[in-house]
């Protein structure tokens, strides 16, 4: 649990890619258990607009809106907060990237 609670503190950092990282650990720990106390955390950041760059090769690499990530989380681990459904389906307006709009979506069917 402590270790979980560790990474939650990531969430919170000012640094946008530390927060994507602490995502993916959640992620990759997948503790159901565990991640509910942070969900409100994480829900927060649907509003957060910060670009983080994610490396594609040695020599290329492209923005993508820490929001999305967000999303992804969401939707892949099957967390359910019904405080996040008005978020998500503002972020499925035409106005945002791609990938936060799929991934929204698929979150909100994940919800419902």
């Amino acid at each position: 649990m402590e270790p979980v609670q560790d990474v939650g503190r990531h969430l919170r950092d000012s640094e946008p890619l530390l927060r994507w990282e602490a995502l993916d650990a959640l992620e990759v720990r997948n503790r159901r258990d565990h991640c509910e106390g942070l969900l409100p955390g994480i829900v927060a950041m649907l509003d957060d607009d910060s670009d983080v760059y994610v490396a594609i090769s040695d020599h290329a690499s492209y923005p993508t809106k820490l929001r999305g990530r967000v999303a992804k989380f969401l939707a892949k681990t099957g967390l359910t907060s019904w405080e996040a459904i008005v978020k998500l389906m503002a972020l499925t307006e035409p106005e945002h990237e791609p990938n936060v709009r799929i991934w929204a979506a698929a979150a909100i069917c994940n919800f419902v």
